[in-house]
C-alpha cells in the first residue's frame, strides 16, 4: 500500500513539475497584458533577467533562514496579526477611495441582495438573469445576510467585509505555512509575499464570490491540515472536521468551482489511507460534501421562498465547457474566452436546460473531431488558452474593478497612470518568482522530500490547472489557486535558499580549510 501511495504521489509530482516547467518558461519569456475591453496583448520579457532575480531571491531567502532562527515564535505570530490588520486597513482604504461600481454579474448579485433585504421581489422577478443563473441567488442570500447584520445595503459594506477576508486570508495562510514547514523564514517570506500581492486588495472591491470564497477555502485547508495531525483527541478532530464542512460549505456557496478543493482533499485522504491505514477522513469528507450541496441548495431555496418563485436548474454548466473550446470571433480576446455562447444557446433552447445541454454536447463532439483531424491546431489552441489565464499577472483584478465613480487621485494612478505601469511590472516579476518556487515545490515532492498532507496544495493547484483547460478562459479563475499555493511556494523558496546557503558555507569552509592546510605545510617545510 505504501508503494502504491509513493507511486501515485510521484506521478502527481511529475505532472506538476511538467506543468510548472511550461508555465515557468512562458512566464519568463513574455507576459500577457490585459487591457480594455478584455483584450490580451503579448509583451516580451527576459528569461535571463528573471533567472538572475530568482537566484538573488533564493540567496536572500538563504540568508534570511539563518537570521530568523534567532527570532522567537511569538514574535512571528504577532507580526502575522499585525500583517493581517494592515491588509484589512489597506483593503478598506482602497474600497473607500475607489468608489468601484458594480457591473454585469456583480450588479445583478448586489441588486438581488438589496431586493431580498428590502422585500422588493418584483424587481428580481422581472429579470431574466436569475432564470438563467439561479445559482447566483445563493450568493445574493449571503450578501443579503451581511446587509441585514450591518443595517445597510451600501455596496461599501460588502467591500469592507471582503477587505476583512483579505486580512483573514493572510493570517490563515501564515498558519498553513506553520503546519507545512514550521520554518520561521518561510513564515516571514509568506507574510511579505501575501502583503505585496495586489490582487487581494483589488478583489475586495469586486462584488462577487472571489474574496469570501478564497478566504473560506483557505480556512478549510488549515482546519483539514490540523485534523490530519497524528496527535489530537477524537472530539478535537470532530470539531476540526466540522469547521472544514462549514468553511467548504461557504466556499462552495460563493464559487462552485471550489469543489475542486474537496476533490483534492478526497485524493489526499486516499493517499493518507494507503500510507497509514487511517480511514476516518473519508467518511468525514462525505459529510463535508453533503454540507456543501445542502448549504448551497438551502440558500437558493431561502431566496426563492422570499421571492415566492421556484427557479429551475438554469443554464447547464456544460455550456461553459463548450464555450471554452471555441475560438472567439474577436481574436484579441483569445481562444476559449467569453463569447455569449452559453447565453445564446440557452435562450435559443427556450430556457430548456436539457435541450441546451444536448446542443453543447454536440458542439463539443464537433470540436473534438476537428482537433482529431488537426492535432497541431488543438495544441496551439490549448497552449494559448492556458497562457492568457496563467501568465496574466494581475489575474483580472484591475480589469474587473476598473469601473469607479470619482476615484481619488492615487487610485486613478494605480489603475491608469504610472503607478499602474509599476504595479504591472512588479506583479509580472512576482508571478515569475511564485512559479519558480512552485516548480521547486513539485520537484521536492518528486524527489521524496515532502510527503503526507504536505502534497495537498500541489493536488489542489493541479486541479485548478486542469479546470482552466476545460472551462471558459479567464485569468480571474486562476486567482484563488495562486493564493492557495503561496504558503507552499514560500516554504519551497526558503528550502532552496537554505540549500544554497549551506552549499556556499561548505565551499567557503573548504576554501578556508585548504588554505589552512597549505599554511601548515609551509610551516612544516620551514621547520624541516
Amino acid at each position: 500500500m505504501i508503494k502504491l501511495e509513493k507511486a501515485a504521489t510521484k506521478i502527481m509530482a511529475a505532472i506538476g513539475t511538467a506543468v510548472m516547467l511550461f508555465l515557468l518558461f512562458y512566464s519568463w519569456k513574455y507576459t500577457k497584458r490585459l487591457v480594455e475591453p478584455e483584450y490580451y496583448l503579448d509583451e516580451k520579457d527576459s528569461i535571463l533577467w528573471n533567472a538572475l532575480v530568482g537566484v538573488v531571491l533564493v540567496a536572500v531567502c538563504g540568508a534570511l533562514s539563518g537570521v530568523m532562527k534567532k527570532i522567537p515564535e511569538w514574535a512571528l505570530h504577532l507580526l502575522a496579526v499585525l500583517g493581517a490588520v494592515t491588509a484589512v486597513i489597506l483593503g478598506i482604504r482602497l474600497a473607500m477611495a475607489a468608489g468601484a461600481e458594480s457591473i454585469a454579474d456583480q450588479y445583478y448579485v448586489q441588486r438581488a441582495a438589496m431586493a431580498l433585504v428590502d422585500g422588493d421581489a418584483e424587481w428580481v422577478l422581472a429579470q431574466d438573469y436569475y432564470g438563467i443563473y439561479p445559482f447566483q441567488l445563493g450568493l445574493a442570500e449571503i450578501f443579503a445576510l451581511i446587509f441585514r447584520v450591518a443595517g445597510s445595503t451600501e455596496r461599501l459594506v460588502i467591500q469592507q467585509v471582503q477587505a476583512v477576508c483579505g486580512g483573514i486570508t493572510l493570517y490563515v495562510g501564515f498558519r498553513i505555512v506553520r503546519e507545512l514547514s514550521g520554518s520561521r523564514a518561510a513564515e516571514l517570506l509568506y507574510l511579505v509575499a501575501e502583503l505585496l500581492f495586489l490582487p487581494v486588495y483589488c478583489y475586495a472591491l469586486f462584488i462577487y464570490g472571489e474574496s469570501i470564497g478564497t478566504c473560506s477555502v483557505l480556512c478549510a485547508i488549515w482546519c483539514y491540515l490540523m485534523a490530519n495531525r497524528p496527535e489530537g483527541k477524537v472530539w478535537q478532530k470532530g470539531l476540526l472536521w466540522s469547521a472544514v464542512a462549514l468553511f467548504m460549505g461557504l466556499a462552495y456557496a460563493t464559487r462552485n468551482v471550489l469543489l475542486v478543493v474537496w476533490i483534492a482533499m478526497v485524493i489526499m485522504q486516499i493517499l493518507v489511507l494507503l500510507r497509514s491505514k487511517k480511514w476516518q477522513g473519508l467518511p468525514a469528507l462525505c459529510v463535508v460534501l453533503a454540507v456543501m450541496l445542502l448549504g448551497k441548495t438551502t440558500l437558493c431555496h431561502m431566496a426563492e421562498g422570499q421571492l415566492d418563485r421556484e427557479y429551475g436548474s438554469g443554464a447547464p454548466y456544460v455550456l461553459w465547457v463548450a464555450m471554452g473550446m471555441q475560438e472567439n470571433p474577436d481574436a484579441l480576446k483569445g481562444p476559449g474566452t467569453y463569447n455569449d455562447y452559453n447565453l445564446d444557446t440557452y435562450l435559443q433552447a427556450g430556457y430548456d436546460s436539457i435541450e441546451a445541454a444536448e446542443v453543447a454536447k454536440g458542439d463539443i463532439r464537433q470540436c473534438l473531431a476537428k482537433w482529431q483531424e488537426d492535432p497541431v491546431a488543438a495544441v496551439t489552441f490549448l497552449k494559448e488558452k492556458l497562457l492568457i489565464q496563467w501568465i496574466e499577472p494581475t489575474y483580472c483584478s484591475f480589469n474587473q474593478t476598473r469601473y469607479q465613480y470619482r476615484p481619488q487621485g492615487w487610485v486613478e494612478d494605480l489603475y491608469t497612470g504610472q503607478a499602474n505601469e509599476r504595479a504591472l511590472a512588479f506583479l509580472n516579476r512576482f508571478q515569475g518568482m511564485v512559479y519558480l518556487a512552485v516548480f521547486g515545490y513539485y520537484l521536492r515532492i518528486l524527489l521524496g522530500k515532502l510527503k503526507g498532507v504536505q502534497v495537498l496544495p500541489g493536488i489542489i493547484f493541479l486541479g485548478g490547472f486542469f479546470i482552466t483547460i476545460l472551462w471558459e478562459a479567464k485569468s480571474r479563475y486562476v486567482f484563488p489557486y495562486i493564493v492557495m499555493i503561496l504558503p507552499s511556494a514560500a516554504c519551497s523558496m526558503e528550502y532552496y535558499g537554505r540549500l544554497l546557503a549551506g552549499g556556499i558555507g561548505r565551499i567557503a569552509g573548504g576554501i578556508v580549510s585548504s588554505r589552512e592546510r597549505k599554511q601548515k605545510q609551509k610551516e612544516i617545510g620551514r621547520t624541516a
